[in-house]
This record gives structure tokens, C-alpha cells and sequence, in this order.
């Protein structure tokens, strides 16, 4: 959460793509309240297409009007990070927190 708190602190909009259902997202966002500051989001239950259908992928760029080579995705599996490189997205497997950290500073998203 210190990676998504530093992101909103240097004002990079983020977003959340999930494969949750419309009814899991729901119950996660009145449990995990921060997960209510991202400024979008795209949940395949309410969308109907999962990861890592580019569909959902495309959904996410048009609904925020997101340039995919400017934007930056994150997953902890390797095929949604492979599903969203095909789409000209920049993404990285997620490892850990001190990892992504180190890519969005490589990338420039983020200062030391």
C-alpha cells in the first residue's frame, strides 16, 4: 500500500483491473477501503471478460482514456502481464513491493 500511497502522493493516477466478481468487488471495497483511491476501475464481473482477454485490457484504456504506451500495469501472473504487452501497455510482473517500486522509478513514474 506505501507504492499505491507514493503513487497518489506524486499525483499518477492509478487505476484497478481485477478479475473479481461484481459482488466480491463490492465486499473488498467496504473491507479494504483503499481500495475506493483509485481513480477508475474495470472488474470483469461487472464487464463480463476476464484477464487475460485484451478486451478487458481495452476496456480499461477506453473508459479512462489511457495511451497505452504511457501506462503502467502491474499482476502477479505472468500471462495477464504478457496479455497487456501485446496491447503496447508497459507491464511488470508483480514480485513484491520493493521491486515495483524499483520499476516505476526505472520507468519514471515515480522519484527516488
Amino acid at each position: 500500500m506505501a507504492v499505491l500511497e507514493d503513487l497518489r502522493g506524486a499525483g499518477v493516477p492509478t487505476f484497478a483491473l481485477t478479475n473479481f466478481s461484481a459482488e466480491k468487488w463490492d465486499v473488498a471495497t467496504s473491507r479494504w477501503t483503499f481500495l475506493d483511491n483509485f481513480d477508475g476501475q474495470v472488474v470483469s464481473g461487472a464487464v463480463e471478460v476476464m484477464k487475460p482477454d485484451p478486451e478487458i485490457y481495452r476496456i480499461l484504456l477506453d473508459r479512462h482514456g489511457l495511451e497505452p504506451s504511457l501506462t503502467f500495469y502491474t499482476d502477479d501472473l505472468v500471462r495477464n502481464v504478457e496479455a497487456a504487452r501485446q496491447l503496447g501497455i508497459a507491464a511488470e510482473l508483480f514480485v513484491d513491493a520493493s521491486t515495483l517500486r524499483r520499476q516505476l522509478i526505472d520507468r519514471g513514474v515515480l522519484d527516488l
